[in-house]
């Protein structure tokens, strides 16, 4: 069994998460700004791309100063100190958005050796939801990303419940999922005469299986679908668009869901 915690002091795990929420939170503004623009980690020849984080406008490389986690946008009211260019609010957001996050995960988990890939996975769904919101895409590599951790919570459970009917329910659900999603989008492509579901919708839908397990199937499309109309309305209301981004609805849906599986 590995659902021991980690550490003794209620106080000290706080602390801990409060910390490594916002540290994952600016780890996340960074995957949110460099995947959809294909900036590399590596810096490569006369690069100034690599692990180090600089202004998009100034190149000025940033130092511990203006990497505190919402303090430094605020204090410097979100605009660089070097230049003056205004710092998108995409930053912060990452950050509030991931500390929360964090705090769901231990509120329902805890802090053990088994909750660490739920704690790994948050950043990137952030990411997911930020990058799908302004590009309108799911990156391949930051879904993947999420499958592979859920690959890994299943096995682990799957290995402390010792039982053949747990690792059917987790690998027919990365196979029912995307297969419902798939076929869901194309019905209502041939009926609306337009695409209903991205092809990243539909893998995020085989992400959320292996996490979730199938029986969790119709409360993940029900809500997903809840939170996507009224993400519609308001994405229509706003931003004056028939087309919106579907993924942060299964997102949000994906992770509450989660959260009430755990509760039980």
């Amino acid at each position: 069994m590995l659902t021991f915690p980690i550490i003794d002091s209620q106080a000290f795990e706080i602390i801990i998460i409060i910390f490594c929420g916002l540290v994952f939170g600016s780890f996340a503004s960074a995957l949110t700004y460099r995947i959809p623009r294909n900036i590399s980690w590596i810096t490569k020849g006369n690069s100034e791309h690599g692990l180090r984080s600089a202004c998009p406008v100034c190149k000025t490389y940033l130092t511990l100063r203006d990497l505190i986690p919402i303090a430094s946008w605020l204090l410097s009211k979100g605009k660089c100190r070097h230049c003056g260019a205004a710092v998108s609010m995409t930053y912060p957001i990452c950050e509030i958005l991931t500390l929360l996050g964090f705090i769901g995960i231990y509120t329902v988990f805890g802090l053990t050796w088994l909750s660490l890939p739920y704690y790994l996975m948050v950043p990137f769904l952030v990411s997911l939801i930020m990058i799908d919101f302004e590009h309108m895409i799911l990156p391949n590599q930051l879904v993947a990303i999420v499958f592979v951790l859920g690959v890994l919570v299943a096995l682990l459970k799957v290995f402390n419940a010792s039982t053949f009917d747990a690792s059917l329910a987790y690998a027919s659900g990365a196979l029912v999922f995307p297969l419902f999603a798939w076929s869901l989008g194309a019905i209502m492509k041939k009926t609306l005469k337009k695409d209903a579901l991205g092809f990243g919708d539909v893998k995020f839908f085989a992400a959320a299986g292996v996490w979730l397990g199938l029986p969790a199937i119709g409360h993940f499309c029900i809500a997903g679908g809840a939170i996507g109309i009224a993400l519609g309305l308001i994405w229509k209301k706003i931003k004056k668009e028939e087309i919106f981004p579907f993924g942060p609805a299964l997102i949000v849906s994906f992770y509450a869901i989660l959260l009430l599986q755990g509760s039980h």
